[in-house]
């Protein structure tokens, strides 16, 4: 039996290695963090939240705490979850009527399979029997798309090999380092004026 031994070039495959490695941190990073920016559209019988991503998106939007009602990315740079009125999609979706307003909580997942750090919660408001239309680049509409994702998520950038640090100390000394494969407890402050919740 012969054994026939090739001489390796440890030095060039460990290089290559961290190129791979980097590299491939890089396109993670580069999928699961794009930056979008939310709308939403407001009828006498649907909310139509449409969310715009700077890069393909393969995650999903869906709504809280029923998840029921969602859409996927697929690939697309623009993602519509259209929610209807109507009483039974109101109940499926977890759509409620407070004050004159429908509102739901409206999730946007990086990754279909783990929750991130990226992700982000909207509430979404629209008028009953008032059609309009809304944009989170405006600051006097975001009264109906929250911008603020709930006080579950952090400002920290994490790839899969170490998190980001900012070469700014002060900055730094901010930063957390989060899990992001793991499950998250999200909790939500509800005012006593919004007693008409429960109906």
């Amino acid at each position: 039996m012969y054994c026939w031994q090739h001489p390796v070039n440890r030095s060039y495959i460990a290089s290559s290695f961290i190129v791979w490695a980097c590299c491939s941190a890089a396109a993670a990073e580069a999928l699961y963090n794009p930056a979008f920016s939310v709308s939403v559209s407001c009828s006498h019988d649907m909310m139509q939240m449409s969310v715009d991503f700077d890069k393909p998106f393969g995650g999903r939007v869906l709504t809280r705490p029923n998840t029921f009602c969602s859409v996927n990315g697929e690939g697309r740079t623009q993602v519509q979850l259209q929610l209807l009125l109507d009483g039974q999609s109101r109940q499926q979706c977890g759509i409620v009527q407070v004050e004159g307003e429908y509102v739901a909580l409206v999730g946007v997942e990086i990754n279909p399979h783990l929750i991130t750090h990226n992700d982000n919660t909207y509430f979404v408001r629209c008028p009953i029997h008032q059609p309009v239309i809304y944009s989170s680049s405006t600051e006097a509409q975001q009264q109906f798309v929250g911008l603020r994702s709930l006080e579950i998520t952090e400002q920290v950038k994490v790839t899969p090999l170490r998190p980001q640090i900012p070469a700014d100390r002060q900055t730094a000394q901010n930063v957390k380092e989060k899990i992001v494969d793991q499950p998250y407890q999200a909790r939500l402050i509800v005012p006593a004026n919004f007693s008409q919740l429960c109906y």
